[in-house]
């Protein structure tokens, strides 16, 4: 989420022209880079929440984007609400607190704990 903002930034800075050249410049493919750049549409709210996602210790995040590609083909920010909460909701479920597999981490900013998949 932070790269899709801070490559938005640029494009809208004038730093580079278009998708293209931010794929050019990163070695990364036009596609992929547009991958990236759908987050800019969610919800400010849900753009926020994504930002402040705990801090993963060990192991995989428990969301990313090709998980969102859902929600981020929603135009309607309620529609999209709707899906990210479904999207929280399986992932407590899938992995839930106590679970051999999840682990707890105590988040920097909010001194809570807060768990995921391992």
């Amino acid at each position: 989420m932070a790269l899709a903002i801070h490559f938005d930034g640029m494009s809208h800075a004038g730093k580079v022209a278009n998708i293209s050249e931010i794929a050019r410049l990163t070695h990364v493919t036009q596609p992929r880079i547009t991958q990236l750049m759908n987050l800019c549409h969610l919800a400010p709210d849900i753009q926020e929440e994504i930002l402040f996602l705990p801090l993963v210790m060990r192991g995989r995040d428990p969301i990313h984007e090709h998980m969102l590609r859902g929600v981020t083909a929603c135009a309607d920010w309620r529609e999209q609400r709707s899906a990210w909460r479904e999207l929280r909701r399986d992932i407590e479920i899938a992995v839930p607190l106590g679970h051999p597999e999840a682990r707890v981490a105590l988040h920097p900013r909010l001194r809570v704990a807060v768990h995921g998949r391992s």
